[in-house]
């Protein structure tokens, strides 16, 4: 069951990657813009949640803080996508389960099989290559942005595991890291930075927003649901799909809506590069979770 939730989760996840990098490509690449009609989006969605469900928890400072370093990962997200192509993007997901079985290492003394540090080496040569072949002279630029981002992402995962072990309930553990995002960017970005209010795009991208945010909050709290009955190692691999996922709607999106298509490329070489990196990756995936 915890797989279906996982696999609904990363659908939802690749629409939503698409449709932001549709947004940045072609409605306003301004990261402080965007983060503030992200927060409003959130805010209109997190107040309904908060008036029709029990949010109360004894987990409320570490899922605050969670919320916070994802607020930063967003801020990466946004300011590097108008740069990287969203499936090359999209594809540094394996690098958490890197991180994740790294984790398990260090602090509960996991141990490796021989097969998990072959998958490790697999997963990260891939991404460099990959990375390599996108614009070799900005390799290690991409693989330093690529980095910094999972590092970001990779503690809401682990907070929101041990917060359910703990247990917790999966809507509170749903709630306050988003309801710190929100309320941080908000009053960061619109009362510290109003340069960044554009009246004109500002309603068209706010109607965007609240669609885009409560199709992310779907997706997330059905991730939630995996991790609350399944175990961490492997409910984070089964995102690395979305990478498949991002590049098929991206295609699709860019041969039927020309109009708000995301930033990718679609040349005969770049595709066959993603395919045979991704493919690896699941590879690399398959035997550091499975083996």
């Amino acid at each position: 069951m915890w797989l279906l939730f996982a696999l609904g989760s990363v659908t939802i996840g690749a629409i939503t990657n698409v449709l932001d990098s549709a947004i940045v490509k072609n409605i306003s690449d301004n990261p402080k813009m965007l983060l503030r009609e992200r927060s409003i989006a959130m805010l209109f969605w997190l107040t309904l949640i908060a008036l029709l469900t029990d949010i109360s928890t004894t987990w409320k400072l570490p899922l605050i803080l969670v919320g916070l370093t994802i607020l930063i990962a967003d801020w990466v997200y946004y300011s590097i996508i108008k740069k990287i192509d969203i499936s090359i993007v999209n594809a540094s997901g394996a690098m958490i389960t890197i991180f994740l079985s790294l984790f398990g290492v260090i602090v509960f003394r996991e141990t490796l099989s021989i097969y998990q540090i072959a998958g490790i080496a697999a997963i990260t040569g891939s991404m460099l290559y990959l990375s390599y072949s996108n614009k070799p002279s900005a390799a290690l630029y991409t693989i330093g942005w690529l980095l910094l981002l999972v590092t970001l992402y990779v503690p809401k995962a682990i907070v929101r595991k041990a917060a359910l072990e703990a247990g917790e309930s999966e809507i509170a553990s749903f709630f306050w890291p988003l309801t710190s995002y929100a309320v941080a960017s908000f009053i960061f970005i619109i009362f510290k930075d109003k340069k960044s209010y554009d009246k004109r795009l500002s309603w068209k991208l706010r109607k965007i927003m609240i669609v885009n945010v409560g199709l992310t909050f779907c997706g997330v709290f059905l991730f939630i649901k995996a991790l609350n009955i399944g175990p961490l190692s492997l409910v984070s691999t089964v995102p690395n799909l979305q990478t498949f996922l991002t590049l098929g709607i991206a295609a699709i999106a860019t041969k039927y809506i020309p109009n708000y298509k995301p930033k990718e490329v679609f040349s005969a070489q770049s595709i066959r590069t993603k395919l045979i990196c991704f493919c690896i990756v699941i590879i690399g995936l398959t035997a550091v979770s499975f083996l």
